[in-house]
């Protein structure tokens, strides 16, 4: 009986006390999405306008037209607001459903991790705690991630189609793995602009492999994104790509960069030790090609992050793949050196070393996950908040007339209000760039023609809309206890209530 512990020693501590650990992080975070799925209002400002594109979308209406209509988009491509477009014809367009696809893609980035760390190892116990371990890294993110894994944005499917493609040639390699990689290249590439990241370093680790399916992976990448870049541009009578260069030119900040590093490595300071390992895992041959694959994701994942993240407008949500990745290329790192440790151990007889290691790699999992425990209730809406957030939504369909709300496009649309919405954060991004001298506001305004306009302060801030609203409207009150948004660089909430001077 003594034998049999001390040889499973490691195992049994990883059941015990790792898989525990790992799973509370995976309930906390199924709690706060359960919590918020269907609360009526932007938990970041942002998901109203990725809402009301999908709505413009199923409206019969473009997404990238010339500004002097007044529409300004979102500095990103059409992959998510179609897809969000798709649940809402299957359903209903509201927060709801927007979450459900985030989730759906956040399900999927959880797969790829489980899979990419059960596959190829020939320590099928080992495997399953590293599986385990993974699952719950990614989900004791939250805090670093602002729990953003269920907002309505496109981090989650921008990340998940990358990994996806990334798995389809992590293993063997054939034609047909090939142009699946190439398809899920392209969609992440219409999806986020970063796609394009994981396009070229993945391209280069298959090209390592085999000059030739390399070859083919890099040309049917090509040729797919140049079709539907030029469908997109033809549709959109050339003003798609001007559109999703807007923040091409928005300044770096080398600060920021700096902070990025900072918070990533606060959470998993583990990555250059990683790195270090890797390396002398390579010089022995035994690092796999599945682990090769996944640290070239890793090394495309780091100005996938921290380039956007180090922009203007750039928050914690831009490091969710150099979080992600940065955990399953570490996982897949360890498995290979632990893999190695045992057939050395087993051709000189001396398992000791390897049941030390083991065991310090499970309550070093451990203390990872005693260390980053956080409180769920923060990211939770309140009862008080959803409260507020229902008498918002009631106030807006009592409203007689057209309602424009420049921070939270989307609660006037489920409220009943068709008139055209703008988002503040799109029009802020524009008048940064080249497109800055043809925005008119007024043109805007004339087309939606509002009622009432209920406004957030960061609203009434901007620049291009701040006589345009004065000229137009009258403050009608101010409301006593407005919701504000749960997460994101800019809370908001409409605190102002402004009825349109008489004609």
């Amino acid at each position: 009986m003594g034998s049999f512990l001390r040889r499973h020693l490691a195992l049994l501590l990883g059941s015990l006390c790792l898989v525990p650990a790992a799973l509370w992080q995976l309930v906390l975070l199924a709690k706060i999405m359960a919590s918020r799925i269907d609360y009526p209002m932007d938990l970041e400002w942002m998901e109203g306008g990725a809402l009301y594109h999908a709505y413009r979308l199923l409206q019969g209406q473009s997404l990238y037209p010339d500004p002097a209509g007044g529409f300004v988009p979102f500095p990103y491509p059409p992959l998510h607001p179609l897809v969000l477009a798709l649940a809402g014809r299957l359903g209903s367009l509201d927060y709801a459903a927007g979450r459900a696809v985030s989730i759906l893609f956040f399900v999927l980035i959880l797969a790829v991790c489980a899979g990419e760390v059960l596959r190829d190892s020939r320590q099928r116990g080992a495997a399953l705690l590293g599986a385990a371990a993974l699952m719950g890294y990614v989900a004791a993110s939250v805090p670093v991630m602002l729990s953003w894994y269920d907002l309505v944005r496109n981090d989650g499917m921008a990340l998940a189609l990358p990994m996806l493609a990334a798995a389809c040639v992590s293993g063997r390699l054939s034609p047909g793995r090939i142009v699946a990689c190439a398809l899920l290249l392209s969609l992440a590439f219409f999806t986020k602009q970063t796609a394009i990241f994981f396009m070229a370093f993945l391209g280069l680790a298959v090209c390592l492999r085999s000059p030739r399916l390399g070859g083919l992976l890099a040309g049917v990448t090509c040729l797919l994104c140049g079709l539907l870049l030029g469908a997109l541009q033809w549709t959109s009578d050339g003003w798609y790509y001007r559109w999703i260069s807007v923040l091409n030119t928005h300044p770096l900040s080398f600060e920021r960069l700096w902070l990025g590093t900072r918070l990533v490595l606060a959470f998993a300071p583990f990555l250059p030790g990683i790195a270090l390992l890797a390396v002398w895992l390579r010089r022995r041959g035994v690092l796999t090609p599945r682990s090769l694959v996944w640290l070239a994701m890793l090394a495309a994942a780091i100005p996938a992050s921290l380039l956007p993240f180090a922009k203007i407008g750039g928050f914690n949500n831009n490091l969710m793949p150099l979080v992600v990745i940065g955990g399953l290329a570490a996982t897949r790192v360890v498995i290979d050196g632990f893999d190695a440790l045992v057939a050395h151990t087993r051709r000189t007889a001396s398992p000791r070393l390897e049941r030390a290691l083991a065991v310090a790699a499970v309550l070093g999992g451990v203390a990872f996950f005693f260390v980053n425990r956080y409180d769920a209730q923060v990211f939770m809406p309140t009862p008080e908040l959803r409260a507020r957030a229902v008498a918002l939504n009631q106030l807006v369909a009592g409203l007689e007339g057209a309602v424009l709300m420049p921070s939270h496009p989307f609660i006037p649309i489920r409220n009943g209000k068709t008139n055209d919405q703008m988002h503040v954060m799109s029009w802020w991004d524009a008048s940064q760039s080249p497109l800055a001298s043809r925005l008119d506001s007024d043109a805007f305004l004339a087309r939606s023609d509002p009622d009432w306009l209920l406004a957030a302060p960061i609203d009434l801030s901007l620049p291009a809309f701040a006589a345009a609203f004065e000229r137009r409207f009258v403050l009608e009150r101010r409301l006593p206890a407005p919701p504000q948004t749960l997460v994101g660089a800019s809370p908001t909430g409409p605190e102002f209530l402004f009825r349109r001077l008489p004609r």
